[in-house]
Parts: structure tokens; sequence; C-alpha cells
């Protein structure tokens, strides 16, 4: 594939633009780049302007400069060569594992704010567990980090040591955050009913009644292509999803007549919902429409369209569906993941009667 890439200042930042033939295989690729936009005035992909993307598409090492310190936070420490290597042999490594895009992302993103941290300072394979516990330290006090990204930064900083760099397994025995246990947000069901009805426009009705009806991740809709529905036997086939694994669910009446009005109307060809150029949309796009509608429906709960798949889930076991089902059809691995649901669920607490009503 030709690519040419074109510094640029947008949007007050420096990026690159990126300039190539169209192709599927060509935006899929695209689209998988740590930081990629797609700019609707400039109609082009752009990534941010550091030293790595550079090296990537043969620009020459740019001059730092305050619009870039002003601009760039954590772009503008140049990364060395020996600290460039270091991140090649990480994200070759997770390539190899066949990690998901996603995960490989936010991976490769926790190591390159180690590496910009460590930058100068000292080779990162001579640091000790001490150390990289003082770091850990820093990330919570100087940079406020929740305990979910704390445990990715831990992970990341494992990966690199245990498996990139072989290193003992207990002479890197991080400690890891407790983690914060919270309840799913639940959308009440006349709720779902005013938000699914929300959106004028067909496309975004039937997005967002995927996502109900089947308890789909926002990735799982935007992954959808049209032979994964099958009416004959009435499921949607959800490949490939977190954790690498297939699995059927169930195809509502309801989902396959809006289904089959939104065919009549868009005439999708590969992926069930079409983006730019005919690839799947991207999921930044369905949460936007989940935004738009639940402004519209009037709801008021600060949710995000997560909260469909976790209403999917508590309204199934108001009904009366065991937990173990749910789990199958969520995907889940342990039905533990699933019991969650049995906190929120109305079945249960209903029946219990407050000692103020004695």
């Amino acid at each position: 594939m030709k690519w040419k890439a074109e510094p640029i200042t947008h949007n007050k930042q420096a990026r690159i633009a990126l300039h190539f033939e169209y192709s599927k295989d060509a935006n899929e690729r695209v689209r998988q780049l740590t930081g990629v936009k797609w700019s609707h005035t400039l109609k082009v992909w752009h990534v941010p302007d550091n030293d790595v993307y550079r090296a990537q598409f043969k620009l020459p090492v740019r001059n730092i400069t305050a619009q870039h310190i002003a601009t760039e936070k954590e772009d503008i420490i140049r990364l060395t060569e020996t600290e460039q290597q270091h991140l090649l042999r990480f994200e070759n490594l997770l390539r190899i594992k066949k990690y998901s895009e996603n995960t490989l992302r936010a991976y490769r993103n926790e190591f390159m704010v180690f590496l910009k941290i460590a930058s100068g300072r000292i080779d990162i394979d001579l640091l000790t567990t001490e150390k990289l516990s003082a770091y850990l330290l820093y990330l919570i006090e100087k940079r406020e980090y929740s305990e979910s990204r704390l445990n990715m930064a831990v992970s990341v900083l494992k990966f690199y040591y245990e498996k990139v760099s072989h290193k003992p397994r207990l002479h890197f025995d991080l400690p890891r955050p407790r983690k914060r246990h919270t309840l799913p947000k639940v959308i009440d069901k006349q709720q779902v009913i005013k938000l699914l009805n929300a959106p004028d426009n067909t496309k975004h009705k039937t997005m967002l009644m995927c996502a109900y009806a089947a308890g789909l991740r926002v990735s799982e809709v935007a992954a959808l292509k049209v032979i994964h529905i099958d009416s004959k036997r009435m499921t949607i086939r959800i490949e490939q999803s977190k954790g690498k694994k297939d699995r059927y669910v169930m195809l509502s009446q309801k989902l396959l007549d809006q289904l089959r009005l939104y065919f009549e109307e868009y005439k999708p060809k590969e992926y069930l919902f079409e983006g730019q150029y005919g690839a799947a949309i991207s999921t930044r796009t369905i949460q936007e429409v989940f935004t738009a509608a639940k402004q519209k429906a009037g709801i008021k709960q600060k949710v995000g369209i997560h909260s469909l798949r976790h209403s999917f889930a508590t309204h199934l076991h108001e009904s009366g569906i065991d937990i173990k089902y749910i789990g199958d059809l969520l995907g889940h691995k342990d039905v533990k993941t699933t019991s969650i649901y049995t906190h929120v669920s109305k079945r249960e607490i209903g029946k219990i009667k407050s000692p103020l009503d004695e």
C-alpha cells in the first residue's frame, strides 16, 4: 500500500495527514493506528505528529517548538533509538500473541507513557522492583490514575519485563490496586422504549435496537456483518468478540422486522452498519447516536451505550431467565461475572419488605 504522509496543523494540534488510495483493507489498517482520527473538514485520516510516526512514515525528525509543547501533551518528549526498539519489541510480541487491536492500542499507549517518563533518565532494563513501585505511586499521586487504569499499567510492566525482557516473574512481583466494586447502571424498561423510539433515522434506531435486543457490546454492534443475521434459526452470530470467542444470541422478532425495514432502505453489502467507504461503522459514531437518543428521550441518568447491555441482562433476570443462560448470551466465561445482575434486579430485591412497611 502506497502512503503519502504530510505534517499538518489541525484544530491547533500538530498532526500527520495520511493520504492513500482507498481500499477496504487499507482503510481498516489505518483505523488500527494509535491516536488516529478522521477529519470531516479535510476528508483525511490523521495521527499525532510524533517521532514514532515520523520514523514510520519516513518523515524528517521534527524540531520541538513552543506550539508542540502547548498542544501535544504526552507526545512532546522524543524517544531515543533504544526506547523506540523497546517499543517495537513490545508491540511485535503483542501482535505475535494475537492480542486484540483494542488491547494492543491500550497497552501500547500505556507503555509509551512509561517510556516518556523514563526517557533520558535510565535504561528501563536496569530498573528494580522498588523503582517500578515508585513509578506506580507517581501515577497514583501525580496523574491520579483510577484503579482500572493502574491495573493496566501493572499489566503492561509485567508483560514487558516477563515476556519481552524475560526477567524472572517473582523479581517483578508488582502490587495491584484493589478493584472498586460498582454495580451496573440499568435503564428502566419504559425509558428503554422511549430511547429506542427517539431516533428518526432508521439506521440509528436499528443500531440501538441491536445493542439492547441481543445484549451486545458497542464493538460487537459495529462488527456485525449481514451474514451474521440468520432469520431461519432466529439467531445472530457474534464472531471473535472479547476474549476471542464466538457465540450465538437470539434474534428478536421485533428486531428482525426492524432489520427488514433497514435493509430495504440502506441495502448494506458486507457490514450490517456501514461507515466511511463501506467499512464497519466506528464505535464512536454509535456512542454519539446513543447520546443523542438519550437526550431526545429525556433520560437524565449518567449512562453510556453499555447500559443497554446491562439493561438487557437485568431485564432478562427479572423475567425469570436463569443467570447461567444470561451469562452464555453475554459471552461470560464465569457465572460469577454475570451474578452481579442479581444485585440490581427487582426480581429478588422487590420481594423484600422494608421494616418501614410493618
